[in-house]
């Protein structure tokens, strides 16, 4: 059995006997000869002699590749020990037989030189390792290659091979762990060579070719030992910019990760924040803190909590600190430090160390540069296509006539509804193709009000069908509350989780106020995160609806409506069955990909033809989503949906309050000459003066009243809203007296002009 292998090395070795003190007059060939291998097999392996050491000792010195495939180092062997790589951090390496594995080609992996040219002597193709396993840094010079691992028949040694096996998969063709015959003992088994003895060659060639294709498990997929190692030191600035790196590849680097894991390990930038991306697994559910309702399967960005970053930190990079011992310097592996973790979290500013993530969609969508990204995964423009079904290629230049032809496509989905008039079927389309390709509009987008004049008319349906579209699920809902601070937090939790669309639904009160005003003009979203003392400045992308029975609205957010008016003459319109699409949600689900192709086409059509200025002015404060999204629709052959707007603002009660404030200080202050929001709240709370003032009393209880009694703050801050508003010729003014008393006074316009 063992007859090839021993004729190779009778046929090669000198005849002469020599001694062990180096006598022989090829060192190289002495040492093959007492390890048992060919010297020719030997020599393919850059062996060379020489003397190391300060006493001199002769040595096989043997070349070392590092992960680029190149010679960087030596292994250096004797003839008692089993040999050394050249000292220093870094100067380990594989031991090739002169050249590289290519592409398809089947090579086996061993542990050791000495090994690897016992199985180069059978035919083999065949690579050393320089331990029981190898690093991950090497995995890509195995690149679709076929790769047999035979490990020595000892426990350690054969738990290596699967963390060998763990590194590459993903990267090699085929993996195989190669059963040598022999019992398996707890350590320095029997190796290659031992095998070869006593077994012969034909039992080891028939192991090679016997094993089966292996298939790891989840615990030997992640091998930690190939992390990249990070060397913590006391320069801590450095340790964190380091291991930034190092998380900012995890998923995308990370090869022997099986892709699903891949992509839930990915991390990216968001406002200066750390984020990755999760998916709800429950319907109506709602992350911790959260105050709105998310579909079942919606993609959201969560900003990461610190006990996350220390796993992803230790998948990402082995840390390890470095002790001088009698020894010399040994490596002893640690867990993230609690500065590391802070340090990263609290960075603020990941370079391009860590992706940038706006906003996840799960459709084709529209770049700011008028293209389309259909392709998924990340983008550089900062989004992060994750596509929930199949869509058909968006056409790259279409017409005004694709468009014209799309745009009816789109309103044919909606047909059944009650519109007031053509403007709000454009209405309901401005508000699809603000959703579909919010990416291409810079700034703000207005909120669309659905509002009917009896329950049932399909308001919440309307929105719902255009999230479908858009999205692949019903818009998330948050309900609307008149309390400001309650309201904004509710804002903050909606932007930190990047929710590209919000419904605020069946709203039964006048809707406005100061944060929801902000909101919708606003870019960026500063506030401080919730259950934190962390400031937050995210970028603000959601697109805002909200249905109602003949909605009205209060401080200044008419001026940021558009709204889409339904007119049923149906006492119960519910029961209505005379429908086109008597199932419009299942309908719009099965021709989704057509609808969001149209909604595209329109978009990229207008983009195509250099978005043409259409007539008709444009809507304040939301110039480039007038541009973009009103001028594709009347460019389409469409009604302008600016025609709604005024509807909005004849419904503004904030007008109904400048009234109201102004005829009340003309009732407290009938001279002109100035009275202090404290003066008028002492008037009002006085029971002596309980049937005077009563357009003041009226108003001051609607906006200004706390505790029951009339609030001089609240009062205060009301005229600070209105200053200088002209409402029927009258305005209201301020002065300061030496006391830095601020006092409010009415003046007429056209005697100020």
């Amino acid at each position: 059995m063992y007859e090839h292998l021993e004729q190779a090395v009778e046929g090669e070795v000198l005849q002469s006997k020599t001694t062990s003190q180096g006598k022989q007059d090829d060192f190289i060939e002495f040492l093959a000869t007492s390890k048992r291998i060919p010297v020719s097999s030997f020599r393919k392996f850059g062996v060379d002699a020489t003397f190391s050491g300060r006493n001199r000792k002769q040595v096989a010195r043997v070349e070392a590749y590092n992960e680029s495939g190149e010679v960087h180092s030596h292994f250096d062997i004797s003839e008692k020990d089993a040999g050394a790589f050249k000292r220093g951090d870094g100067n380990k390496g594989l031991f090739f037989p002169g050249r590289l594995p290519k592409l398809g080609e089947q090579w086996c992996l061993v542990e050791g030189v000495i090994d690897a040219a016992a199985l180069d002597a059978m035919g083999f193709n065949v690579v050393g390792l320089p331990a029981s396993h190898m690093s991950g840094c090497y995995a890509r010079l195995f690149e679709g290659v076929h790769c047999f691992i035979v490990a020595k028949l000892d426990e350690v040694c054969q738990r290596g091979a699967k963390v060998t096996g763990g590194i590459l998969k993903g990267i090699a063709a085929s993996i195989r762990l190669v059963r040598l015959p022999g019992e398996i003992i707890p350590s320095r088994g029997a190796s290659v060579r031992d095998v070869i003895r006593k077994a012969g060659e034909q039992a080891v060639k028939e192991a090679i070719s016997d094993a089966a294709e292996w298939m790891p498990t989840l615990e030997e997929l992640y091998a930690r030992d190939s992390r990249p190692e990070v060397v913590v030191t006391t320069l801590l600035s450095v340790a964190v910019d380091s291991v930034c790196r190092h998380i900012g590849r995890l998923g995308w680097e990370s090869s022997p990760m099986p892709v699903p894991d891949r992509e839930s390990r990915k991390l990216y930038q968001r406002g200066g924040m750390l984020v990755d991306v999760v998916t709800e697994s429950k319907p109506d559910s709602a992350a911790k803190g959260s105050r709105i309702k998310i579909a079942k399967g919606t993609p959201r960005i969560r900003v990461l909590p610190t006990s996350q970053l220390a796993l992803r930190i230790t998948d990402a990079c082995n840390l390890v600190i470095e002790k001088t011992t009698s020894e010399g310097i040994q490596k002893e592996q640690i867990p993230p430090p609690k500065w590391l973790i802070d340090g990263i979290h609290t960075l603020g500013e990941y370079g391009d160390s860590i992706r940038h993530l706006e906003a996840i969609v799960t459709a084709p969508t529209i770049r700011p540069d008028g293209s389309v990204l259909q392709e998924p995964g990340w983008d550089a423009c900062g989004l992060l296509f994750k596509p929930s079904m199949k869509f058909a290629p968006i056409p790259d230049k279409p017409s005004r006539a694709d468009a014209e032809a799309a745009a009816k496509i789109m309103l044919n989905a909606v047909a059944d509804f009650p519109f007031v008039a053509n403007a709000d079927e454009s209405a309901w389309l401005a508000m699809l193709l603000s959703k579909v390709g919010r990416p291409c509009i810079k700034g703000h987008v207005p909120l669309f009000i659905v509002t009917a004049n009896v329950p049932g008319a399909g308001k919440t349906l309307l929105v719902d069908v255009a999230s479908i579209i858009a999205y692949g699920h019903d818009s998330a809902r948050t309900a609307y509350v008149a309390d400001d601070n309650e309201m904004r937090k509710r804002i903050t939790s909606i932007v930190m989780e990047g929710a590209p669309a919000i419904l605020m639904d069946n709203v039964d009160q006048p809707i406005g106020g100061a944060s929801l005003d902000a909101v919708l003009t606003a870019e960026r979203w500063k506030d401080r995160e919730l259950q934190t003392n962390r400031t937050i400045d995210l970028p603000v992308r959601t697109v805002w609806s909200a249905t109602g029975n003949n909605l009205r609205f209060r401080s200044d957010v008419a001026r940021r409506v558009v709204p889409i008016r339904l007119d049923s003459t149906l006492e119960r319109p519910e029961t209505r069955d005379d429908f086109r699409h008597p199932n419009l949600l299942a309908w719009v689900r099965n021709h989704r990909s057509v609808l969001v192709t149209a909604s595209l086409t329109v978009l990229r059509a207008y983009f195509v033809a250099g978005c043409p200025k259409q007539s008709g002015g444009q809507f304040g404060s939301f110039e480039n989503w007038s541009s973009i999204v009103r001028g594709a629709i009347v460019w389409a052959g469409c009604a302008d949906p600016m025609e709604t707007v005024d509807t909005a603002r004849a419904e503004d009660d904030s007008a109904a309050v400048l009234s109201g404030l102004i005829r009340g200080l003309q009732e407290v202050d009938p001279n002109g000459e100035g009275v202090s929001s404290r003066e008028i709240a002492d008037l009002l709370n006085n029971v002596k003066y309980a049937n005077q003032f009563p357009a003041m009393h009226e108003v001051a209880t609607e906006i200004a009243t706390k505790n029951g009694k009339t609030d001089a703050r609240l009062l205060g801050n009301q005229f600070k809203k209105y200053l200088n508003r002209v409402a029927n010729g009258f305005r209201i003014t301020k002065s300061e007296e030496r006391s830095r008393l601020t006092k409010w006074r009415v003046e007429s316009v056209k005697d100020d002009a």
